[in-house]
Protein backbone atom coordinates (compact mmCIF):
# COMPACT_ATOMS: atom_id res chain seq x y z
CA UNK A 1 0.00 0.00 0.00
CA UNK A 2 1.25 3.47 -0.45
CA UNK A 3 1.74 6.27 1.76
CA UNK A 4 -0.74 8.25 -0.39
CA UNK A 5 -3.91 9.42 1.21
CA UNK A 6 -6.67 7.86 -0.32
CA UNK A 7 -10.72 8.68 -0.70
CA UNK A 8 -13.45 6.20 -1.45
CA UNK A 9 -17.02 8.46 -2.06
CA UNK A 10 -20.21 7.29 -1.76
CA UNK A 11 -18.89 3.64 -0.31
CA UNK A 12 -20.42 3.30 2.63
CA UNK A 13 -23.95 2.93 4.05
CA UNK A 14 -23.48 3.41 7.93
CA UNK A 15 -26.06 6.37 8.46
CA UNK A 16 -29.89 5.94 9.94
CA UNK A 17 -31.81 9.24 11.22
CA UNK A 18 -34.22 6.57 12.09
CA UNK A 19 -36.62 7.16 9.29
CA UNK A 20 -33.88 7.38 6.22
CA UNK A 21 -30.70 5.83 5.89
CA UNK A 22 -28.11 7.56 4.30
CA UNK A 23 -26.02 6.17 0.98
CA UNK A 24 -23.19 8.67 1.18
CA UNK A 25 -19.97 8.83 3.00
CA UNK A 26 -16.39 10.34 2.61
CA UNK A 27 -13.63 7.71 3.29
CA UNK A 28 -10.06 9.01 3.69
CA UNK A 29 -7.77 6.82 5.13
CA UNK A 30 -3.84 7.28 5.53
CA UNK A 31 -1.20 5.62 6.95
CA UNK A 32 1.20 7.19 9.53
CA UNK A 33 4.25 5.84 10.89
CA UNK A 34 3.55 6.31 14.91
CA UNK A 35 1.62 3.26 17.52
CA UNK A 36 -1.89 3.44 17.43
CA UNK A 37 -2.23 5.23 20.90
CA UNK A 38 0.38 8.19 19.40
CA UNK A 39 -2.09 9.04 16.59
CA UNK A 40 -5.63 8.26 18.79
CA UNK A 41 -3.34 10.82 21.05
CA UNK A 42 -2.95 13.56 18.37
CA UNK A 43 -6.64 13.76 17.60
CA UNK A 44 -7.82 13.97 21.49
CA UNK A 45 -6.93 16.81 23.41
CA UNK A 46 -6.99 20.57 22.32
CA UNK A 47 -2.41 20.54 23.12
CA UNK A 48 -2.39 17.63 20.77
CA UNK A 49 -4.95 18.79 17.64
CA UNK A 50 -3.58 22.17 17.59
CA UNK A 51 -0.06 21.05 16.97
CA UNK A 52 -1.19 19.19 13.81
CA UNK A 53 -4.43 20.55 12.29
CA UNK A 54 -5.37 24.33 13.41
CA UNK A 55 -3.97 26.82 15.55
CA UNK A 56 -7.07 26.99 17.81
CA UNK A 57 -9.61 24.03 19.42
CA UNK A 58 -11.54 22.70 22.15
CA UNK A 59 -11.41 18.79 22.47
CA UNK A 60 -12.11 17.05 25.95
CA UNK A 61 -11.92 13.23 25.50
CA UNK A 62 -15.17 12.31 27.44
CA UNK A 63 -18.48 11.29 25.96
CA UNK A 64 -20.33 14.78 25.00
CA UNK A 65 -16.99 16.38 25.50
CA UNK A 66 -16.80 19.56 23.06
CA UNK A 67 -14.72 18.56 19.22
CA UNK A 68 -14.21 22.28 18.70
CA UNK A 69 -11.97 22.91 15.69
CA UNK A 70 -11.65 26.69 14.76
CA UNK A 71 -10.70 27.46 12.05
CA UNK A 72 -10.55 30.77 10.74
CA UNK A 73 -9.96 34.18 13.21
CA UNK A 74 -11.61 35.02 16.41
CA UNK A 75 -12.90 37.94 14.74
CA UNK A 76 -15.40 36.28 12.57
CA UNK A 77 -18.71 35.43 14.85
CA UNK A 78 -18.11 31.33 13.62
CA UNK A 79 -15.16 29.54 13.09
CA UNK A 80 -15.26 26.05 12.68
CA UNK A 81 -17.01 23.19 14.67
CA UNK A 82 -18.49 25.07 17.06
CA UNK A 83 -21.04 22.71 19.33
CA UNK A 84 -19.95 19.70 18.02
CA UNK A 85 -19.10 16.78 20.28
CA UNK A 86 -17.69 13.69 20.87
CA UNK A 87 -19.80 10.90 20.50
CA UNK A 88 -17.89 7.98 21.57
CA UNK A 89 -14.57 6.65 22.13
CA UNK A 90 -12.42 3.84 22.75
CA UNK A 91 -9.09 4.36 23.42
CA UNK A 92 -6.39 4.02 20.60
CA UNK A 93 -9.02 2.39 18.68
CA UNK A 94 -12.00 4.66 17.81
CA UNK A 95 -13.15 8.34 18.29
CA UNK A 96 -16.33 9.59 16.76
CA UNK A 97 -17.82 13.18 16.78
CA UNK A 98 -20.58 15.36 15.34
CA UNK A 99 -19.50 17.78 13.05
CA UNK A 100 -21.21 20.60 11.18
CA UNK A 101 -20.96 22.63 7.74
CA UNK A 102 -18.68 24.75 7.32
CA UNK A 103 -19.37 28.77 8.37
CA UNK A 104 -20.22 29.58 4.97
CA UNK A 105 -23.36 27.47 4.91
CA UNK A 106 -24.95 28.97 8.06
CA UNK A 107 -28.33 27.44 6.84
CA UNK A 108 -26.85 24.19 7.28
CA UNK A 109 -24.69 24.82 10.48
CA UNK A 110 -27.35 23.66 12.77
CA UNK A 111 -27.57 20.22 11.12
CA UNK A 112 -24.92 17.24 12.67
CA UNK A 113 -22.95 14.93 10.47
CA UNK A 114 -20.81 12.84 12.57
CA UNK A 115 -16.56 11.66 11.82
CA UNK A 116 -16.23 8.33 12.90
CA UNK A 117 -12.10 7.96 13.16
CA UNK A 118 -10.32 4.31 13.45
CA UNK A 119 -7.06 3.42 14.58
CA UNK A 120 -5.59 -0.08 13.07
CA UNK A 121 -2.40 -1.08 13.83
CA UNK A 122 -0.08 -2.32 11.46
CA UNK A 123 3.29 -3.55 10.72
CA UNK A 124 4.98 -0.24 9.95
CA UNK A 125 2.46 2.35 12.15
CA UNK A 126 -1.14 2.45 11.88
CA UNK A 127 -4.15 3.01 9.86
CA UNK A 128 -5.98 6.13 10.30
CA UNK A 129 -9.58 5.95 8.83
CA UNK A 130 -12.26 8.92 8.63
CA UNK A 131 -15.51 7.92 7.54
CA UNK A 132 -17.65 11.19 7.48
CA UNK A 133 -21.69 10.12 7.01
CA UNK A 134 -24.67 10.90 8.66
CA UNK A 135 -25.65 13.04 5.93
CA UNK A 136 -29.10 13.61 4.99
CA UNK A 137 -30.81 11.56 1.74
CA UNK A 138 -33.47 14.48 1.12
CA UNK A 139 -31.01 17.11 1.14
CA UNK A 140 -29.36 16.20 -1.63
CA UNK A 141 -32.75 15.96 -3.64
CA UNK A 142 -34.36 18.82 -2.77
CA UNK A 143 -32.07 22.11 -4.03
CA UNK A 144 -30.34 22.75 -0.77
CA UNK A 145 -26.67 23.12 0.08
CA UNK A 146 -25.90 19.67 1.10
CA UNK A 147 -24.16 18.32 -2.40
CA UNK A 148 -21.49 22.21 -1.97
CA UNK A 149 -21.21 20.70 1.49
CA UNK A 150 -20.19 17.15 0.68
CA UNK A 151 -18.11 18.75 -2.05
CA UNK A 152 -16.09 20.85 0.40
CA UNK A 153 -15.60 18.09 2.92
CA UNK A 154 -14.46 15.58 -0.09
CA UNK A 155 -11.96 18.06 -1.26
CA UNK A 156 -11.27 18.91 3.30
CA UNK A 157 -10.67 15.60 4.81
CA UNK A 158 -7.48 14.46 2.57
CA UNK A 159 -5.94 17.96 3.20
CA UNK A 160 -6.59 16.74 7.09
CA UNK A 161 -4.77 13.74 6.65
CA UNK A 162 -2.16 14.95 4.92
CA UNK A 163 -1.39 17.07 7.78
CA UNK A 164 -1.38 14.10 10.40
CA UNK A 165 0.70 12.25 7.80
CA UNK A 166 3.04 15.30 7.75
CA UNK A 167 3.07 15.74 11.13
CA UNK A 168 3.17 11.99 12.60
CA UNK A 169 5.50 10.62 9.54
CA UNK A 170 4.35 8.37 6.85
CA UNK A 171 4.48 4.51 7.52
Amino acid sequence: MSNEVVVVPHGLHLASDGATVSRRAIVVSARVAARPADVFAAWTSTEAITAWFVDEARVELRVGGPFEVLFLPDTEPERGSEGCRILTFVPDELLAFTWNAPPQYPELRPARTWCVVRFEAIDDGTRVTLTHTGWPDAGFDDGSRWPEVFAYFERAWPMVMKALVGHLGAA
